[in-house]
């Protein structure tokens, strides 16, 4: 159940963190924004499946 929570926790804020970039990126060079989106979110969402397994077996 922690391993879930904390995934879908660190998920929320990297799909936020990722849309408010693509924002940004988005004003600049309007073609680009899909693909950072896609791009930071799929990172985002395996460094935070790494990252909520190690918390989840103790190794933080």
């Amino acid at each position: 159940m922690r391993l879930i929570i904390t995934f879908m926790l660190t998920s929320a804020m990297g799909i936020f963190f990722a849309f408010f970039l693509s924002w940004i990126v988005g004003h600049i060079w309007p073609a680009a924004q899909i693909p950072v989106f896609t791009i930071l979110t799929v990172w985002w969402l395996w460094v935070g499946w790494r990252y909520a397994s190690a918390r989840d077996r103790g190794q933080f």
